[in-house]
This record gives C-alpha cells, structure tokens and sequence, in this order.
C-alpha cells in the first residue's frame, strides 16, 4: 500500500514537472518566433529608409 502511494504521487510530480517544462519550452520558442518577426521588420524599415535617403541624394534635396 505505501510502495503504491509513493508511485502515484512520483507519477503526479513527473507529470507536473514535464507540464511546467513544455510550458517553459513552448514561451521561448514563441519569443523567439517574435524575435525573428520583429529583426525582419526593422530590416524591411532600414532598406526602406536607405532607399529614401539614396533618392533624396539624387534629387539634391
């Protein structure tokens, strides 16, 4: 009887810790996913705002 509760409450604990771990595992990849968005933007931004200033050079203004 006591072998057969501390199993159960091993097998609740590995449970809960492997939950906690996918949780944790899940928050940094979509941060990372975000992370990668967002260099993307301000690449997209910079190339545009190189453009405008290359073509102001052109026009003299």
């Amino acid at each position: 009887m006591n072998t057969l509760v501390l199993l159960i409450i091993i097998f609740i604990v590995v449970v809960a810790a492997s939950f906690v771990g996918f949780h944790f595992a899940y928050k940094y990849f979509a941060m990372t996913v975000e992370l990668k968005e967002q260099k993307q933007k301000v690449q997209f931004l910079k190339e545009k705002v190189e453009e405008v200033i290359r073509r102001n050079r052109r026009e003299g203004k």
